[in-house]
């Protein structure tokens, strides 16, 4: 008498079970034991390795990575240049006003350059709404409040 938990093959051709998986011409009744499945692999198909497929190489993960050898240094320098080119031709950007305000808020910031407080000043005047236009204003004044506190600062 046999285990009714026991996986029995059979032929293709017999349709006993309705509980069967068709694995590569043998027909596989399943038993409720899980330990006592049995997986069938056609012969003619070769395993692969998912682990080939995805695993990078030295050269690429060193390409798509950050060099560990970037410092701070080097990212203030790249950003005090593209601040310098972009300085004179910030005012060429095709913004809205507020938009345009923010950007030079940020340069401001950045730079501090006082001399784009009268540009971000003047955005701030075209802005309509009257909440963000308030808003603006607000933050210039705390700007130049800034600015010139720093100034007192280096000066004592």
């Amino acid at each position: 008498m046999q285990d009714e938990n026991t996986i029995q093959p059979t032929k293709a051709s017999d349709n006993t079970a309705d509980d069967s998986a068709d694995t590569s011409g043998l027909k596989l009744s399943l038993g409720t034991n899980p330990t006592d499945q049995v997986q069938d692999t056609p012969a003619d198909t070769p395993a692969t390795d998912v682990s080939e497929e995805t695993e990078e190489t030295p050269e690429e993960t060193t390409a798509t990575q950050p060099s560990s050898d970037s410092s701070s240094g080097d990212l203030e320098s790249i950003k005090s240049s593209a601040l310098q080119e972009l300085m004179p031709i910030v005012n060429e950007l095709d913004q809205e006003p507020e938009d345009q305000y923010r950007t030079l808020m940020m340069l401001i910031q950045t730079s501090d350059n006082q001399a784009l407080v009268k540009d971000a000043y003047a955005a701030a005047g075209k802005i309509e709404d009257k909440k963000a236009k308030a808003e603006a204003l607000l933050n210039i004044v705390n700007e130049i409040n800034y600015l010139t506190g720093k100034d007192k600062k280096s000066d004592s």
